[in-house]
């Protein structure tokens, strides 16, 4: 017999080994950041439509319209002064497949004053059955989405 030898057998490294894998299959995929959904991306890149419309504003120290048409989800981005109204851009919103802008109203406008605040009640996004609604603080006109 040895003396003064000290260690682990080999079941208790096992128990231990086992321990920590079956933590491990627990906590790691919680540790995963989900990637952003459809709607999210869809309100992400509305919101970014809405902010390069306000920057434009201040930048340009002009109001500036916005206008989205919902089902062909065309924009105009237009300078909006007392006598003219002058095209700044326009384009299509790239919105993931699924999603689609909801709304009644046959375009959807927002129109930011020269010093950022803007007018509008709101944009919906659906998809399936869930919603995002993304609406524009009239204070300082930047974009708030929540879920519903």
């Amino acid at each position: 017999m040895l003396s003064g030898c000290h260690g682990f057998t080999l079941a208790e490294l096992v128990v231990v080994l086992l321990i920590l894998s079956v933590v491990a299959a627990t906590v790691v995929p919680a540790l995963r950041i989900a990637a952003p959904d459809a709607l999210s991306l869809a309100a992400t890149e509305v919101s970014r439509l809405l902010l390069g419309a306000e920057r434009t504003a201040l930048e340009a120290g002009v109001p500036v319209r916005l206008t989205v048409n919902p089902t062909t989800r065309a924009y105009v981005v237009e300078r909006v002064s007392d006598a003219t109204v002058g095209v700044l851009g326009a384009g299509s919103l790239d919105l993931p497949a699924g999603v689609e802008l909801s709304d009644q109203r046959p375009s959807i406008r927002v129109e930011f004053g020269r010093t950022g605040p803007a007018a509008l009640d709101s944009l919906v996004l659906r998809a399936g059955a869930a919603t995002r609604v993304i609406r524009v603080d009239a204070w300082i006109g930047s974009p708030m989405g929540d879920h519903q």
